[in-house]
This record gives C-alpha cells, structure tokens and sequence, in this order.
C-alpha cells in the first residue's frame, strides 16, 4: 500500500514539473497595438487558438505582421482583439494569409486572423481590409 502511495505522489510530482514549462502567459498577450506578435502571443496562437487547425501548421508566426477581424466589429488592433479573447476565448474562424501583391498593397501585413464568422468572402475581407487602412 505504501508503495503504491509512494508511485501515486511521483506520478503527481512529475505531471505537475512536465506542465509547467507549457502554461501560456495569456495576461502577456495583447498588451499594444503593435500588429507584430511578441513570443506570449505567438505561443497562444500556436498551441491554443491554432492548436487543431490544419492550415496553420506550415505558417510560421514569428516576426509576422497581422491584423485581426471580428465579423460583428470589423477590424480591430490587436489589444483588443486580445481583450475578447479573455473573456470570450472564442476560437478563430481562419487565418487568411496574403499573397506577396496583397501584402505589397496592404501595408505590409502578412495575414489576417478572423474570429466570430461563420463564413466570409476573401474579396469583401480584402476590400474592408484596405478601407480600414485608409481610415487609420
């Protein structure tokens, strides 16, 4: 009995040191305006929002310029993108990524994460995209 007490509390300890190295810091995550995702924020996109999605796994977050869409808001910066996240943790609908013309024309974004959308046309996002740009 006592050795099977004594495995239990091992096994315990040693799920409690392997978690953690893997919490997210998500109160680091959205903290300015600045469209380039610090570490935190490349992390939780990795291994929470984007975590199942296929069509994320070969785009590489790091040092990328991104803007974020809401369907019911339009276009946000990224702190309050971040804010809804916290108290909404809803999942993302996509990423769309841009090609090199459309990254040359929209200021040098390099993919556009949208949230609350059940369906949205690529023409009218990059439409939008490009009116909000000018408004700025």
């Amino acid at each position: 009995m006592l050795k099977q007490i004594i495995h239990l509390l091992l096994l315990v300890f040693l799920s409690v040191q392997l978690s953690n190295g893997q919490t997210i810091e998500l109160d680091s995550c959205g903290t300015d305006i600045n469209p380039v995702l610090n570490s935190y924020e490349i992390d939780y996109f990795k291994n929470v929002l984007f975590k199942e999605h296929v069509s994320t796994k070969e785009f590489n977050f790091k040092g990328k310029k991104l803007a974020f869409f809401r369907c019911t808001e339009g276009f946000l910066l990224k702190n309050k993108y971040f804010e809804h996240l916290k108290f909404s943790h809803k999942r993302p609908r996509g990423i769309h990524v841009l090609s090199l013309n459309n990254k040359n024309k929209l200021g040098g974004y390099d993919a556009i994460i949208i949230i609350d959308c059940k369906t949205i046309n690529d023409k009218v996002l990059l439409e939008e995209f490009q009116q909000y740009l000018q408004s700025k």
